[in-house]
């Protein structure tokens, strides 16, 4: 028999409830509640315990207790990195672009801000449709166009219209816009 049963819903799973086929109670005492929480015992094991007590196991709880300083660091430092062991690398300028990066204060170099797009030649149907799909004006700015697409998908998505999906068709049109515009200014 497996030690958990496995949670079939987000309810069961409420921060780390676990619902056992064999009735385990809350490990507190005095208390006849089931235990669904998960929590470490003084003996190395695992003990589990109800919501309520749970709560307060984990306010009292102390991972470093019984250890002397030099213990407590030397846990505290094995195996983890510190920032001067991790290697580094230079954050280049063309990094930056690539990222479309707004940089008003010129921090990554130049040329990095994008500009609202100005090109001599005009826009290929798709992306100029994709534009009026999100009602933008043509811009190489990642901001507004994201900006639009979270607020339509707000308003067409079937969870923000108690579950009409009349507004589909819409919500796909917005996705397909989106996706191509971000694959359109990253290219340009």
């Amino acid at each position: 028999m497996p030690e958990q049963s496995t949670p079939r819903n987000s309810a069961e799973r409420f921060h780390g409830r676990v619902r056992h086929a064999d009735g385990r109670l809350c490990r507190w005492h005095g208390c006849a509640l089931a235990g669904e929480f998960k929590a470490p015992s003084p003996t190395g094991g695992k003990d589990w315990y109800c919501l309520d007590h749970i709560r307060d196991f984990n306010a009292g709880y102390d991972y470093f207790k019984g250890l002397n300083r030099a213990e407590i660091e030397a846990l505290q430092c094995a195996g983890h990195p510190s920032w001067t062991d991790l290697p580094a690398w230079p954050y280049a300028a063309k990094a930056a672009q690539n990222l479309n990066i707004s940089d008003p204060f010129g921090l990554f170099g130049a040329g990095v801000r994008r500009a609202p797009l100005k090109t001599s030649k005009p826009l290929d149907s798709k992306t100029t449709t994709a534009f009026r799909c999100l009602g933008l004006e043509p811009t190489r700015e990642r901001q507004p166009i994201r900006r639009a697409y979270k607020t339509l998908v707000r308003r067409y998505h079937p969870d923000m219209n108690g579950g009409n999906r009349a507004h589909e068709g819409d919500l796909l049109k917005v996705i397909d816009a989106y996706t191509h515009l971000l694959s359109y200014i990253s290219t340009k």
